[in-house]
């Protein structure tokens, strides 16, 4: 190579070099913003459901019935009142009384069903710190099988004075199968009673006055059916004549497709749509055609 061509060699080099790192820099970022973003969403308690699955949860749809608060009988946890009512007095008394008849700082769990006491429990939503401020999920204190004990203590508690057992909400689930579910049928429903609080993605959104719907991405099937039936914070309950228990299966089947949908190659992107895909686009295409515009301009 000639000596006299070296420096317009070099000279090029360095025209070329700082926007081919500006764009590589901006790809690189954008590409582990969005990316990384999607697989913290993936991250959490809940594992990604297969097309059939069938998710354990116990066998609590028996009848409580009258049974005052002293025993009750159960397929997973045998009589289990005793160690039930102590973790109550320990961890929800303060704030829910003694006997679950509620106080200034909480509301009466009386009638409220095992169901709503175990959703609150096992997403770690309750105990509360903060009685005026929304309940928000984080590590539960209690295992499963605690938790399950004291919401069927709760569950077998009486009003005092009430002649006859009292109404109860519903009770946790039984297994949840989703082999039959039906993905589609799961997206219609979850779009039109769903999504506009919780957002087309299941991300949560915010609400009004301070309050917003939590994301979906680490519920379980359970969890989900928990809240489905019960209502929890600002979201309406849902009865089985309003959403069966195929429609159930449906939304839950829907839900884990949506919040951990199995990318086949490549980056994610955050799942945001083409929004991010014509931002790396633009970035990528247009520093491509800047970098060519140099080289052209330089041989010419």
């Amino acid at each position: 190579m000639p000596a006299s061509a070296r420096p317009a060699i070099a000279r090029r080099t360095r025209q070329m070099a700082l926007p081919a790192l500006l764009v590589m820099g901006v790809a690189a970022i954008s590409i582990v913003l969005f990316g990384s973003t999607a697989r913290a969403q993936g991250t959490g308690s809940a594992q990604p459901a297969a097309p059939a699955t069938t998710v354990p949860a116990g066998t609590h749809n028996h009848a409580l019935g009258n049974t005052g608060g002293t025993s009750y009988q159960d397929t997973e946890l045998g009589t289990g009142s005793a160690s039930g009512r102590q973790l109550y007095v320990q961890a929800c008394a303060s704030c829910h009384g003694t006997d679950a008849q509620g106080s200034a700082r909480a509301p009466t769990l009386v009638g409220l069903g095992s169901a709503a006491v175990d959703f609150w429990i096992i997403t770690g939503r309750m105990p509360l710190e903060v009685p005026s401020q929304q309940a928000m999920r984080k590590n539960p204190i209690f295992s499963t099988t605690q938790a399950k004990e004291i919401a069927q203590y709760v569950a077998s508690l009486q009003v005092p004075g009430y002649v006859g057992s009292v109404p109860q909400g519903p009770s946790i689930p039984g297994p949840i199968d989703l082999s039959q579910a039906n993905l589609a049928h799961g997206g219609e429903l979850f779009r039109l009673n769903c999504s506009t609080c919780h957002s087309l993605t299941a991300n949560g959104g915010a609400l009004s006055y301070g309050a917003y719907a939590p994301s979906l991405v680490p519920d379980t099937p359970l969890e989900i059916a928990e809240a489905i039936r019960t209502g929890p914070g600002n979201m309406p309950r849902f009865s089985i004549a309003q959403l069966s228990s195929q429609d159930e299966a449906d939304i839950i089947k829907y839900v884990k497709y949506i919040t951990h949908p199995q990318d086949r190659g490549g980056f994610n992107l955050g799942h945001v749509g083409p929004t991010t895909e014509g931002f790396i686009g633009i970035v990528v295409g247009v520093g491509l055609l800047m970098l060519a515009a140099f080289w052209i301009g330089d041989r010419a």
